[in-house]
């Protein structure tokens, strides 16, 4: 490997003094972080300060979402967080060690999801960090790639230091019709049930101004749709609309787009664990989070493909209890098995798709909050 940074956060020895950096420090520091995932761009994160750490708080109310079962996506952001602020401390000569306020379950709505604490280093900057600035969610088509390559190497070493998760890499050749089929069915269930169709089209920004103004959620640009066709999906905003909407081809269309996705990427990276917990959700989230960044700095676009994974794991946990996708998933469960390679008891937590691309234009990003807001 070309890099031998550790993913396992550095502990902070007895011997060196927590400390709290001044003000200008953590907006810098925060504002660079906070450039992670998180569900439909909801930015559920915010801090406070305290004598000698930050405390991570997650925001139920932005939070909530019907796709966001249990809290499971926001565990997933909540991985990407922690490696994000190691990594954006680095830059400032600090050492993060960020420590999870849970052990096996969700943490308590009101309560803090972990504690960020620093000492002065004398460390390089993180290798990853510079990836940061361009890390983006691109729905793009991609121009294929090629899974054997080094950077695919570099992210299964990672989820080797993990005991808990494995890593599981599909070249879209393996891609089955009939995991495409699946792929392309659960990933628009979220156009054919009324919460999550209703949750969704609040974090879709119709207008410049709008996603100017709000600085969260999702510009229309960042779907991967042309302008005619954002104006038919503002029309949705009603579910009666959208069920029209779906008979009359929009859920055809967007399922073969989906499928075109898939097959334009050089394939798909899948973390899996037979240990459904928190804590297996935060490691999935911190791996895929710096597997990311390492496909940005190679040349790679990467799009989440998290209900066709993540739903597995919420159904493992009861999460989705009756929810109308339940049939689908236990239908596909046997085609998932065989297509990753999983035992009986192995499940996927977080997919991402991935190829080459050329860089996201500008426009095509998403908006972060003031950082300022956030640091309480």
């Amino acid at each position: 490997m070309a890099e031998t940074e550790n993913v396992v956060h550095p502990t902070i020895s007895s011997q060196k003094r927590s400390m709290i950096p001044d003000r200008p420090t953590l907006i810098r520091m925060l504002s660079s972080a906070l450039r992670i995932p998180s569900g439909d761009n909801c930015q559920p994160w915010y801090f406070r300060q305290e004598t000698d750490k930050l405390l991570i708080f997650h925001d139920e109310s932005r939070g909530q979402h019907a796709l966001n079962r249990a809290s499971h996506a926001s565990m997933l952001s909540f991985g990407c967080l922690a490696e994000a602020l190691i990594m954006s401390a680095s830059v400032e000569s600090l050492n993060a060690e960020v420590t999870p306020l849970f052990a096996t379950e969700m943490p308590e709505e009101g309560k803090p999801w972990g504690e960020l604490r620093f000492s002065v280093s004398f460390e390089r900057v993180h290798p990853l960090v510079v990836a940061l600035i361009n890390r983006s969610t691109d729905r793009r088509l991609y121009k294929g790639g090629d899974l054997s390559e080094a950077v695919f190497r570099e992210i299964a070493t990672d989820a080797l230091l993990f005991s808990n998760i494995e890593l599981r890499l599909l070249p879209r050749a393996e891609c089955s019709q009939p995991f495409l089929d699946y792929v392309t069915q659960i990933e628009t269930s979220c156009w054919t049930t009324e919460p999550e169709q209703q949750d969704l089209m609040k974090w879709i920004r119709f207008s410049d101004s709008d996603a100017k103004n709000t600085r969260d959620g999702m510009p229309w640009r960042t779907l991967g749709i042309s302008f005619a066709e954002s104006r038919v999906l503002k029309l949705a905003k009603s579910f009666a609309t959208q069920q029209v909407m779906n008979k009359a081809g929009f859920l055809g269309q967007t399922r073969k787009l989906i499928q075109k996705q898939v097959l334009s990427s050089a394939g798909l990276v899948s973390w899996v664990t037979r240990h459904p917990s928190a804590a297996s959700l935060y490691a999935v989230g911190r791996l895929a989070f710096r597997a990311w960044l390492r496909l940005v700095k190679a040349g790679y676009a990467v799009q989440p493909m998290t209900l066709s994974s993540l739903y597995f794991y919420s159904m493992s946990t009861n999460a989705l209890k009756d929810a109308p996708v339940l049939p689908l998933l236990k239908e596909a469960l046997p085609t998932i098995r065989q297509t990753f390679s999983l035992s009986q008891d192995q499940f996927p937590v977080w997919t991402l798709r991935t190829g080459l691309s050329e860089p996201l234009p500008p426009e095509n990003r998403t908006f972060r909050l003031d950082t300022e807001s956030l640091l309480k």
